[in-house]
This record gives structure tokens, C-alpha cells and sequence, in this order.
């Protein structure tokens, strides 16, 4: 049986049956999820006697490959930031890579890229089969970009060997799209909990939101609006903000937001800016509820961290994520609902017994995942592209699946909508504020050559000026 790759090269193409070396790719580096994830999926990748070799858009700092486990050798697609590719020379970047590590799969973090499909392709050119981890949400694309960004990054996930999702509605989505998928969680950040027994009140009302520090999908104002809803009820209460702020003004702009909004509420004093860290524990240990705003999420890493160390988690709804699905360890409220999301953290600040319950389920949903034998799920993705590049769905969705790929859909659509319908607004609003200064300066114009002064000046300068004309009109002669 020939294997099924791109329509744009021959079936005839030879891919290479045993896996030995993996090329991990993401576009960018950081301290988000993706990168975190990357970095312990390379371990796992090596402890199945893989090679490792990590392939990023533009040579990585130094700073970045201390992080990853020693002997993964690094590679780049662009020789800087500033270079420009064509088609035909990025292929030709990719086909160098290949040949120079001999890669056998390209593990494809960056499911969210426009070139995806166009790398998907190359690499298939080389006779190398492609693994994308689509690491968030399906309908993210959908309500950042539109349904018709969305309906095109279809055809580069469906060119696929392997898809792995992180939950069973992705699973379900995908599946109806034509896409087989395996559904693989997270590697967890640790190998175990951090506290080994359910925790109690500390009897200081903190609560705690981490991530990074931008406006979408993360809405950290959010966070915000819910403090100064505790604090109505708790006027003790305290929030920790972890979380840096880059160079991008994007951060910028969502920490001014987050700022702006304390002072209007009247709750900066209560505040604590912890700033980004590697390690979060010493503020999730002194804190005893975990916030999450976030408009979507695919698996959070912040969630295990809190659930690691046993702190419940309230969250405006994520019907999509499975860590968030016990009910007692994860609150969920409607989304931007920041006075239920207060009254559910009241309820657990005030009743011992149902907090300690609450911190206990956080423990058994972490234990749950860090059960997950990941080097099993991987090791039956990379023995399936050896034996057949058509991989089956692992995990046959559930029912009730589809019932959550509707209100992930609908949610995230409408989500979309009402951003356009903002910017909409805030155009026309644009619109007026020019109208409304094109009219004053008209009106101001209007009375100045009515004005006293424009009229005496008119009169005292139009016989120079007549004079000024009849000369020029003479020189022209």
C-alpha cells in the first residue's frame, strides 16, 4: 500500500519507515505553554531513544537552549529576524535541515502559522512525514481570525500524517473535518504533586492569576473586575498577578488596561505585580484560589501547576479543556461573568470543609494526568508512521462530544463577531471625532474671516497687492 502525503508530489515518494530523529519546530521562543511543552516532550522524545533536534524560525538564544535537555542540536529556517525567504528557498532551508540531521518526522508545533501548509509540503518533498500538536482550542483560529481564515488553515492541518489534539471535543471536530487525530494530554510540569495532603484556608483570602499579560485570549483585567467583586464581600482580599510584561506592546497595553482598572475599582493597594518566574510555586503555596479568565484554552499548564499544588480553580467556562471538567476542583461560571466568578471564590473562602474538598479533587485531577504514560501515547504515534502514515482516531469520541463542539463553536464565533462588531463601533466612533473636528475647524474658519481683524487686514493690504499682480502681470508680457 503506497502512503497517502501531498497530491503536489508523487505517491512514489519514499518516507522513511523507522523513526530515529525527530525535528521539533515552533515559530517563536517564550515562556508560554508551547514552549514549555516542547521542552519536556523533547526529554520524553529521548528517553524513547530518539534523536532530538530542534528547529526553530531563527537561531535560538542562548538562554533558550540551556532549557532544553543537553545532546538536542539546534537548527534555524531564517538566518535572522529581518530575512526574507521565497517559497522555493525556504524549501530549499527545510530540505537542508533535513538532510544535514537525517530527520525522519517533524514534530509541527506551529499549528497556528500561514505557512504550515506550504512547510507541510516541502517536508513531504523530502520523503519526511509530519506530526502537527494542535496545542489550543480548534475554534481559536475562528475567533481570532474569521471563517474564512479558519476554513484555509483546514487545508494545511488535513495534510497532516499525524494530528494530536488535547482533548476529546478537538478529537470530535476534527473527526467530522476528515482529520484523524490521536488525543494525547499535556506532559504535566512536574512528576508529582507538590503537597501531598489537601490544603486549608490560610486565612489570608489571596487569590492568584497567572499567564501571560495580554488582552486575548487571556483577558487578565478580568481578573481585575473579580477582586473588587471578592472584596465587596472579603475586604481583605488579595490577588498576585504572575506574569511579565515584553517588549510587544501588546503586553503593554493589557497591564495598563489591568492598571487603569484597579484604580477605577479602587483596588490597586490590594494588588501584588509577582512579575514572570520560572518557578511559580512559591506564590501558588502562599495562595488559596486560582483565577483563570481566559476567553479559550487548550490544556493550560497553569491549571496542573495549581491543581499540583492542591488549589481549587475557578474559571469562566471552558467546556473544552479536560482538566477543568471536575466540578468540584474547577468552578466554572459563564464567560465574563465576574460576579458569579466572585460569589463561587466567596463560597470557597468562607466554608473550610468544602475548600478542603475542593483542594483534594485538585490533587486527584493532577494525579489523573501525570498517570497518563506519555511515553506509551508517543511511542504508538511514531511506531504508526512507520507502519502506515493513516493513523486511526485512538480516542473515539465520547458521547455528549459534540454537544461541547457546538458550544465551543458557537461560543467562539460569536466571540469573533463581537470583536468586529467593536471594531465597528470604534471606527464610527473614529468617524465622528474627525467629523466633529473637520466641523470646529470650519466653524473656527468661518469666524475669522468674519472677524474685525481679517477684514481690516484685507482692506490695508489689497492695494499692495493689486500693485504686487499688475507687475507680475507686466513681467509675464
Amino acid at each position: 500500500m503506497k502512503p497517502r502525503i501531498s497530491s503536489s508530489i508523487s505517491l512514489d515518494t519514499p518516507l522513511r519507515k523507522e523513526i530515529r530523529t525527530i525535528a521539533l519546530y515552533f515559530d517563536s521562543f517564550g515562556a508560554g505553554g508551547v514552549q514549555r511543552c516542547l521542552r519536556l516532550l523533547a526529554s520524553i522524545f529521548q528517553s524513547l531513544g530518539k534523536k532530538v533536534v530542534y528547529v526553530s524560525e531563527t537561531p535560538a538564544p542562548e538562554e533558550e537552549k540551556i532549557l532544553f535537555p543537553a545532546d538536542v542540536e539546534f537548527s534555524s529556517i531564517r538566518r535572522d529576524g529581518n530575512e526574507v525567504l521565497s517559497s522555493n528557498e525556504r524549501r530549499s532551508r527545510w530540505h537542508a535541515a533535513i538532510e544535514r540531521f537525517s530527520v525522519d518526522a517533524v514534530y509541527y508545533a506551529a499549528y497556528h502559522v500561514p505557512q504550515l501548509d506550504e512547510d507541510t509540503q516541502s517536508i513531504h518533498a523530502a520523503g519526511v512525514q509530519v506530526v502537527v500538536h494542535f496545542h489550543t482550542v480548534f475554534s481559536a483560529r475562528l475567533a481570532l481570525q474569521g471563517p474564512t481564515e479558519f476554513s484555509k488553515r483546514l487545508e494545511g492541518w488535513r495534510r497532516a500524517d499525524a494530528f494530536i489534539v488535547l482533548s476529546r471535543t478537538d478529537a470530535a471536530f476534527f473527526s467530522e473535518m476528515g482529520i484523524r487525530c490521536w488525543v494525547i494530554p499535556n506532559p504535566p510540569p512536574y512528576p508529582e504533586p507538590r503537597v501531598t495532603e489537601p490544603r486549608s484556608l490560610s486565612g489570608k483570602a489571596r487569590i492568584v492569576w497567572c499567564g501571560q499579560i495580554r488582552n486575548i485570549p487571556k483577558r487578565p483585567s478580568e481578573a481585575v473586575r473579580i477582586l473588587a467583586e471578592v472584596r465587596k464581600t472579603i475586604p481583605s482580599a488579595t490577588l498576585a498577578v504572575i506574569g511579565g510584561v515584553t517588549a510587544s506592546p501588546v503586553t503593554h497595553a493589557a497591564k495598563e488596561a489591568m492598571v487603569r482598572a484597579a484604580r477605577e475599582l479602587g483596588c490597586e493597594a490590594a494588588i501584588e505585580w509577582v512579575g514572570h518566574h520560572v518557578d511559580v510555586s512559591p506564590f501558588l503555596d502562599t495562595g488559596d484560589v486560582f483565577i483563570s479568565t481566559s476567553a479559550w484554552e487548550g490544556a493550560p499548564f497553569t491549571f496542573m501547576e495549581a491543581y499540583a499544588h492542591g488549589l481549587p480553580i475557578v474559571a469562566y467556562r471552558l467546556p473544552n479543556v479536560e482538566s477543568a471538567q471536575n466540578h468540584i476542583a474547577a468552578r466554572q461560571v459563564p464567560q465574563l461573568d465576574a460576579k458569579a466568578a466572585a460569589a463561587e471564590i466567596v463560597a470557597l473562602l468562607s466554608d473550610p470543609a468544602a475548600y478542603r474538598e475542593a483542594s483534594r479533587a485538585a490533587l486527584g485531577v493532577f494525579s489523573e494526568f501525570a498517570a497518563v504514560d506519555q511515553r506509551k501515547e508517543w511511542r504508538a504515534v511514531f511506531d504508526s508512521l512507520a507502519a502506515e502514515p493513516l493513523l486511526k482516531n485512538t480516542h473515539p469520541s465520547p458521547p455528549g462530544s459534540f454537544a461541547l463542539v457546538l458550544e465551543t463553536l458557537i461560543g467562539h464565533t460569536c466571540f469573533w463577531e463581537n470583536r468586529m462588531q467593536e471594531e465597528l463601533r470604534n471606527c464610527r466612533k473614529r468617524e465622528k471625532s474627525e467629523r466633529g473636528r473637520a466641523d470646529a475647524l470650519a466653524k473656527r474658519n468661518a469666524a475669522l474671516e468674519r472677524s474685525l481683524s481679517v477684514r481690516l487686514g484685507f482692506l490695508l493690504t489689497v492695494i499692495p497687492r493689486k500693485i504686487f499682480e499688475a507687475i507680475h502681470h507686466i513681467a509675464a508680457q
